[in-house]
């Protein structure tokens, strides 16, 4: 896996998203590339900032910082948004969450994003 998409939500779990990112053998990475989705305008500073400290732990991983790229975009459809990136990528790795009763109805995310792009999805579950 040299290209790989990290998915960032919030920050309840990135210490443990990135960590597992710097677990790959750093001389396969070719790209990683940070993104989140924000909802709104408003949701920007957040967004950046969550990219800034994923980034910066990727680095303190060992990662070499000229493979990493952060993206923040506005999107209504984080799903959508993950799906159409992910299609250029060899393996996702995203923040899990507990099952809600649209996960049991239409399946979860992280496997729909699976189905949807054809690549592997790791999950990492949040903290407990």
């Amino acid at each position: 896996m040299e290209w790989i998409l990290v998915q960032l939500r919030g920050d309840v779990n990135v210490e443990q998203i990135t960590g597992v990112v710097g677990g790959f053998p750093n001389d396969t990475l070719g790209h990683v590339q940070l993104l989140h989705a924000a909802d709104s305008e408003l949701d920007q500073p957040i967004g950046e900032a969550l990219l800034a400290m994923a980034r910066e732990q990727l680095r303190e991983s060992g990662i070499d910082e000229q493979v990493i790229d952060a993206e923040l975009v506005e999107s209504d459809d984080a799903v959508g948004t993950i799906i159409e990136r992910a299609k250029n990528y060899d393996a996702i790795v995203m923040g899990g969450n507990k099952p809600s009763l649209m996960d049991y109805i239409f399946g979860d995310v992280p496997h729909r994003i699976s189905q949807a792009s054809g690549c592997p999805v790791f999950v990492v579950p949040p903290k407990s």
